[in-house]
């Protein structure tokens, strides 16, 4: 593949039936991005994301956009019933190591006309993060879906990931520093 060639591939298993995953090769690299929706039953989102538990790795980039039909935070609902499923799903996100994009808009991505939801977002793993400069959600206009489109963009590429390593002030500050920095 040349470079600035791009390939992309649909993936459907048996596992993934409900979320499509598509395989994007971009100047060699890989990356994978699983989109669809999750279904509104409790016990059958567990099994959905039992089944995208299994692509999930650190090493891999991946972005996920989903309709997730359901909430991380209270917040993000107006509506004063409990929230099922609310902690599976958050510790779903802890366990696959992916972060919250975020979003540019009106909060809400669901609506029945008195109810609205933040049921879609984009969620990326740390490879996906270290490989683009900034990525943002944009919310767009909803015309005929009670469901907001969303638009991702992923900023320029990075052939080099971003560090993780940060260099914090109450280290230097520390009276020993100078000390163990020699030592070592």
């Amino acid at each position: 593949m040349k470079e600035n060639e791009h390939m992309v591939s649909l993936i459907s298993g048996e596992r993934l039936s409900e979320n499509p995953q598509i395989n994007v090769v971009s100047n060699g690299k890989l990356y994978y991005v699983t989109l669809g929706n999750v279904a509104s039953e409790v016990e059958n989102r567990k099994k959905l994301w039992e089944g995208l538990s299994l692509i999930a790795n650190d090493n891999l980039s991946w972005l996920v956009m989903k309709d997730f039909n359901c909430i991380v935070d209270p917040l993000e609902s107006m509506d004063c019933k409990p929230h099922k499923g609310l902690e599976d799903f958050r510790n779903w996100i802890a366990n696959c190591h992916v972060e919250d994009v975020g979003y540019i808009g009106f909060i809400y991505t669901w609506t029945t006309g008195r109810k609205f939801k933040r049921l879609d977002m984009v969620l990326l793993n740390p490879g996906c993060v270290d490989r683009f400069s900034s990525v943002n959600v944009r919310r767009l206009a909803r015309t005929g879906s009670d469901h907001t489109p969303l638009k991702v963009d992923c900023g320029r590429f990075s052939e080099k990931p971003k560090s993780s390593f940060r260099v914090q002030n109450m280290w230097i500050l520390h009276e020993g520093f100078m000390q163990i920095v020699v030592e070592d």
